[in-house]
Parts: structure tokens; C-alpha cells; sequence
């Protein structure tokens, strides 16, 4: 049997300490990996993305793929209980959670090595069913749960290598071409920040805002480096343009 009391802060040392699923981070930089690749086969698939000069403190990252972290040994009892902490339907690579001001950020990065209309809405699935999932560990957090005046704020973010055309799922080239079969202008090379509307079962509907990170190496490389201080200040220029979000999805 297990005491009721302390139930709660045991459970968060447990998630933190030794599973690892939502757990703080001070390293200041960040590794993302795709562990279980699909090859695209249209050029270097997308295989990692670094996240540099993130902050020291109030910074916690939520990985559903938590076992593949540890070692061996670890791994054993992880592996055979990873479902434990999983929810049915696709999730995003990583979250990161950064608490500033009135705000409780949540980070959600997608990794694709290539991008189209159809990808987007797949990736908007992942980030409703990662919303969802978040909700329910940060409601029953010691810290998060008992907040005030915070409002959560998430943040959807999408690193990929490629745009592909819609009609011949060829790449673009970059420096021109003509794009005129390319339904969806919201993969623009010069619109790449926009609000995007999403409905997590666990919160409600909301509009968030959605940035492309565009791997810039020529030729495309499998990794690609992001400073933190770039998702902030493309929110910040996304906020000033007052846009409106898409009226369907595509």
C-alpha cells in the first residue's frame, strides 16, 4: 500500500528524478532528436536540431520518449512501462516549458525533413495531442498546479530541411522557381511565421502562434542549429503583424 499523503510530491520526484518525462533543465542547451525516422527520400533527411542559449532557470522540458535516455541498466524497467505515461495518438519530439512574466510558455517542436500542406495538418495533430496530454501532468504538478496569473501560452514550432511541391512532391528550389502549384502560401519563404488554430480535447480552442525554422546550410545538412532568442523575437514580430489565423485548415 502507498500513503495518500505525499502522494503528490512523490509522483513529481518519480516524473523528474527517475523516469524523466517532465523534469527541469539548466544545461542551456538542447539536443532534439528524431529517434524513429521515416526516410522522405527527397534529399538529407532531417535527423536533429539544437536549441542553444536556452534560459538557466524556469525552464522544464516534457519528453514522452523519455526511456531513450537512459542507460541500459536504466532503460530495463523504463522500457517495459513506457506506455505508462503515453496517451493514444502522435506526439510532438519535444516541449519545452518556460515560465516569464505572466506567462507559462509551452514550446511544442516538430521535426519533418520535408514540408507540404498535408504534413502541416499532420503536425497540428501532434501538437493537439500533446497539448492535451501536457495538461493533465502539469495540472497534477506541485509548481504548475498552483500558479497564479498565469496564463498558458503555447507555441508550435516546426524545423524542416525542404518545401515540396504539392502537385509533383518535388523540392523547390529555394532561390525561385515557379510556385504557382504550391497551394498553401502559408510555406512561403517569406512568410514563415503565422497563427495557426488549434483544438486540444483537454483545453479549449485556441489560436497560437506557429513558426518554420528552415535548415539554411546549402547543401542541407542532417542537423541544424536554433538560438532561443530567435522564437521570441519572430513572436514578437508575428504579434506586431496582428494576423489573423487560417479559417480552415489546409
Amino acid at each position: 500500500m502507498f500513503e495518500v499523503k505525499g502522494f503528490q510530491e512523490h509522483i513529481t520526484r518519480q516524473l523528474e528524478d527517475v523516469v524523466g518525462v517532465l523534469k527541469r533543465f539548466s544545461n542551456g542547451n538542447l539536443k532534439i532528436e528524431e529517434r524513429n525516422k521515416e526516410l522522405d527520400g527527397v534529399g538529407a533527411d532531417l535527423h536533429s536540431v539544437s536549441i542553444n542559449n536556452i534560459p538557466k532557470e524556469n525552464i522544464w522540458i516534457f519528453d514522452n520518449e523519455f526511456y531513450q535516455n537512459k542507460t541500459n541498466k536504466e532503460n530495463k524497467i523504463l522500457t517495459s512501462q513506457k506506455g505508462a505515461f503515453s496517451s493514444a495518438g502522435k506526439k510532438v519530439e519535444l516541449t519545452v516549458i518556460y515560465e516569464k512574466d505572466n506567462y507559462l510558455y509551452l514550446i511544442l517542436i516538430e521535426m519533418k525533413t520535408s514540408m507540404n500542406s498535408k504534413k502541416y495538418s499532420e503536425v497540428i495533430d501532434k501538437m493537439e495531442s500533446s497539448l492535451s496530454t501536457i495538461s493533465v501532468f502539469l495540472s497534477a504538478h506541485p509548481h504548475f498546479s498552483q500558479l497564479d496569473n498565469k496564463h498558458l501560452y503555447p507555441i508550435g514550432i516546426c524545423c524542416y530541411n525542404y518545401l515540396l511541391d504539392e502537385a509533383t512532391n518535388s523540392k523547390y528550389i529555394i532561390s525561385g522557381g515557379n510556385r504557382s502549384t504550391f497551394k498553401s502560401n502559408f510555406l512561403d519563404k517569406n512568410w514563415m511565421e503565422f497563427i495557426a488554430s488549434i483544438e486540444p480535447i483537454a483545453l479549449n480552442s485556441m489560436s497560437i502562434p506557429f513558426l518554420l525554422f528552415n535548415n539554411k546550410n546549402e547543401p542541407k545538412t542532417n542537423a541544424f542549429d536554433i538560438d532561443f532568442k530567435q522564437i521570441f523575437e519572430r513572436l514578437e514580430l508575428l504579434m506586431e503583424r496582428k494576423p489573423l489565423p487560417p479559417k480552415k485548415r489546409f
